[in-house]
């Protein structure tokens, strides 16, 4: 099978919240293009697209955006999408888990994590104590690694991609992420691909939920592209510039994550698990947008008149900010090496897969880092919360754990156990600094109708028949320490501003330019994709599209 060619080849040849407060060598000629199945659906019309494509920037808040667009590549992504697409400054999310399983859910099925039951990157068996991610599904071993699985099957509802492949059959759907949840839920229960990185092989997979081997095109990718290539110390392309916008390079409050260091050069060899912090590192992200050519290439996307659609997710700001902060030096190189890989992707799936249509936002934003925050704040250790939280009740053995957003009780405790220890956590938690509200997630419906905006982002964060009882929401600018640095960068998974407001724009849309300042609710964006691809929304949406961003013909 022909070696797929890379990006460079190609080229070659808060709603109410915000409202209320807020060098391998050249590839050799491709193989015919194989025949597709007849479409069941008229061919799209001229000036439509032919592929659609959805990008997620992993942690890109609306104020992150707004500090740094004036400082990246005028001929990247998002200086050419802000100027020439419609820019959404703040579009809010209506729920407090502002996490990246919850985001991605959101976009791509329009709904809140109580309408999805994806209400964390993860959940607490009060069992065992053991992990489960919000991808996990023991039917769908992970290639090379099936000590790991990976499926849509725990996204209780459907998806834009679903409603794609509903109307069209033949329709294409892939997603692609270095997060295995930042590809499995964009794609849907019936994307034909959705790939990730598995750090442990190394290398991008997939799961038997999407084939039975793992795609010939795609272990000949791996082979000819070595991940190892990538183990090359990170420099920083424009230090006087970085100097400029954020500061110094060693700053208070930046994490050192499995022993990189604070400041540059940073050698992912002197890690201790190197495979797994490349992941914060541009050329990771990089490498993974030029594997998203591949994969347009290997799946024959826009190859026809039937309209696809490419779900994209850039996962390494998210782990570069976390680590380092978005106020850092590390953010701002990785952020404008990200732009600017993102715009030859583009560029090159417009010449060659196109025309296509792009809609870029976020799956959250990001609270600044408490040491360089000047409103303040602090760090909530989960250990501290987890032994208030014993003292609070009857027993401290009724306590399991508190794990974001959380608290789990003992399984074995009676209804009146139960009642009595929901009632002395709601009372008692907000004794730490940090901790703003608890709330018992019996009371998620009421929440639901509630006249206050925090109640109500807390009432759709909680899904039904999910582990948990207690839902923690963090003070304002209080962060919840991850350990993977303790004590060092940030995190995000709030009901407040900078966690919730995050940008949406549309770019070779059809619609003229134009930057709308007015917040506006997030889950418009999975109608708006809707519209763009041609079909109606997913079963369940009740949010109109964004329809400044769709051309007249459209609306």
């Amino acid at each position: 099978m022909p070696r797929v060619p890379t990006i460079s080849q190609l080229a070659a040849g808060s709603l109410a919240l915000g409202l209320a407060a807020c060098a391998p060598p050249p590839a050799p000629p491709e193989a015919p293009p194989r025949p597709r199945p007849a479409r069941v659906s008229p061919a799209v019309g001229e000036g439509h697209p032919r592929l659609v494509v959805a990008v997620v920037i992993d942690q890109l808040g609306s104020w992150v955006l707004e500090r740094y667009l004036p400082h990246l590549d005028p001929e990247g992504a998002l200086r050419r999408a802000t100027r020439e697409g419609v820019y959404f400054e703040r579009s809010v999310y209506p729920y407090a888990s502002t996490f990246t399983a919850p985001g991605h859910a959101a976009i791509f099925t329009g709904r809140p994590p109580s309408d999805t039951g994806i209400v964390a990157n993860s959940s607490i068996d009060p069992r065992t104590g053991e992990e489960r991610t919000s991808v996990e599904d023991e039917q769908s071993p992970v290639f090379g690694d099936e000590t790991k699985t990976g499926s849509p099957r725990p996204l209780r509802v459907p998806t834009v991609g679903d409603a794609l492949k509903a109307a069209h059959p033949n329709a294409k759907v892939v997603a692609l992420s270095t997060k295995d949840r930042a590809s499995i839920l964009p794609g849907g229960h019936r994307a034909d691909l959705a790939v990730w990185y598995d750090y442990h092989l190394p290398g991008y997979t997939t799961s038997r939920y999407y084939a039975d081997l793992l795609p010939e095109w795609l272990a000949d990718y791996r082979k000819s592209h070595p991940i190892s290539a990538l183990l090359k110390p990170w420099v920083p392309a424009d230090p006087q510039l970085l100097r400029a916008v954020v500061g110094e390079d060693d700053a208070e409050g930046e994490g050192d994550y499995q022993g990189l260091g604070r400041t540059f050069p940073h050698d992912p060899e002197v890690a201790t698990k190197p495979y797994s912090v490349l992941r914060i590192f541009p050329q990771m992200t990089e490498y993974m947008l030029e594997l998203a050519g591949a994969l347009a290439s290997a799946e024959q996307l826009g190859a026809d008149d039937q309209v696809d659609l490419l779900c994209l997710s850039i996962s390494g700001l998210d782990y570069t900010g976390h680590t380092f902060g978005p106020e850092s030096w590390e953010y701002l190189d990785h952020f404008r090496r990200a732009d600017r890989a993102l715009g030859r992707l583009i560029d090159a799936l417009d010449e060659h897969h196109g025309p296509i249509a792009v809609l870029i936002t976020a799956d959250h934003g990001i609270t600044p880092t408490p040491a360089k925050n000047p409103a303040g704040g602090g760090r909530i250790y989960p250990y501290e919360v987890t032994a208030l939280a014993k003292r609070l009740v009857p027993r401290p053995e009724m306590v399991r754990l508190y794990e974001r957003p959380f608290v789990y009780l003992d399984p074995e405790l009676s209804s009146e156990e139960r009642a009595a220890a929901v009632a002395a956590l709601e009372a008692g938690l907000t004794e730490h600094p940090g901790v703003h509200r608890a709330v018992g997630v019996e009371r998620a419906a009421a929440l639901r109708s509630s006249a206050d905006p925090i109640d109500r982002a807390i009432g759709l964060s909680i899904a039904p028949n999910m582990p948990g009882e207690v839902y923690v929401v963090p003070a304002e600018n209080w962060v919840v320490d991850e350990d993977h640095p303790r004590g060092g960068g940030t995190t995000h998974g709030t009901p407040w501003r900078l966690d919730r407001e995050v940008p949406v724009i549309v770019w070779r849309g059809g619609a003229p330019p134009q930057v709308v300042t007015e917040p506006v609710s997030q889950l418009r964006v999975a109608p708006t994709l809707a519209a763009l691809l041609g079909v109606s929304p997913p079963e369940g949406v009740v949010e109109p599209p964004l329809e400044a961003a769709l051309p007249a013909a459209a609306r």
